[in-house]
C-alpha cells in the first residue's frame, strides 16, 4: 500500500477491513495518441518533463527516431522537439539537444515545460545561471509547476546555493503533494457520485 493511501486513511498495509473498493477504471480514450510506447504524438503532454526524461534515457536512439518522424509530419511540434532534445541529451549529443530545446522555445515560448527542458539541457552542460533563468521564466509562466522548482533547485545546489536549493526542493515537493492530494480527492469525489 502506498504512503498516500495510508496517509489518507485507507487502512494499514494488509488491512482489508478498512479498504474501500477500488474505483472503476475510467473508459479509455479511443483517440489514437501514438503507435509505440516512445512515440511523441502531436498532442503529447509536456507537463511531466521528468517522465519524458526517463523515456529518453531508456532508449534514446528510438526516441530520437520517433520524434524525428513526428517532426517530419509536423515541423513545429513542440512536444517532439522537447522530447528529442532530452533524448539527444541522454545520448550525450549536447549540440543537438541545445538546438532542439532552442527550436521548441522559438515555436512556443509560453509553455513552462519548454523552458524546463532547456534548463535540463543547460544543467547538463554546466550552464547553471542560464538554467536558473530558464526555470525562473517557467515559474513566472506557471507558478504551480513543480518540475521548474525541482530543476532550479538542482542548478542552485550544484552552484553551492544550498539554502535557496532547499527552499525550491521544498516548494516542488509541496506542489507535487498538493497535486497528488487533489487527484486523490477527485477520484474519491467521483466515486461518491456514481
Amino acid at each position: 500500500m502506498s504512503f498516500w493511501k495510508r496517509l489518507l486513511g485507507r487502512g494499514k498495509k494488509g488491512d482489508t477491513a478498512t479498504r474501500k473498493k477500488p474505483a472503476p477504471k475510467p473508459k479509455r480514450d479511443t483517440k489514437k495518441r501514438g503507435t509505440r510506447k516512445h512515440e511523441a504524438p502531436k498532442d503529447y503532454p509536456l507537463a511531466n518533463v521528468g517522465s519524458l526524461l526517463k523515456r529518453a534515457k531508456a532508449d534514446p536512439d528510438r526516441v530520437v527516431a520517433e520524434c524525428t518522424k513526428a517532426l517530419e509530419r509536423n515541423p513545429g511540434d513542440v512536444a517532439a522537439l522537447c522530447c528529442r532534445a532530452l533524448a539527444y541529451q541522454a545520448r550525450n549529443d549536447g549540440d543537438e539537444a541545445i538546438r532542439d530545446a532552442e527550436a521548441a522555445l522559438e515555436a512556443d515560448s509560453v509553455q513552462a515545460s519548454s523552458w524546463v527542458v532547456r534548463a535540463v539541457v543547460r544543467i547538463a552542460h554546466r550552464d547553471l545561471d542560464g538554467a536558473i533563468e530558464d526555470c525562473a521564466q517557467a515559474i513566472e509562466l506557471d507558478p504551480d509547476y513543480p518540475e521548474a522548482y525541482a530543476q532550479r533547485a538542482m542548478a542552485l545546489e550544484r552552484k553551492g546555493e544550498l539554502a535557496a536549493a532547499k527552499a525550491d526542493y521544498a516548494r516542488s515537493i509541496d506542489l507535487q503533494f498538493r497535486s497528488s492530494l487533489k487527484a486523490e480527492i477527485g477520484r474519491e469525489g467521483s466515486n461518491g457520485r456514481e
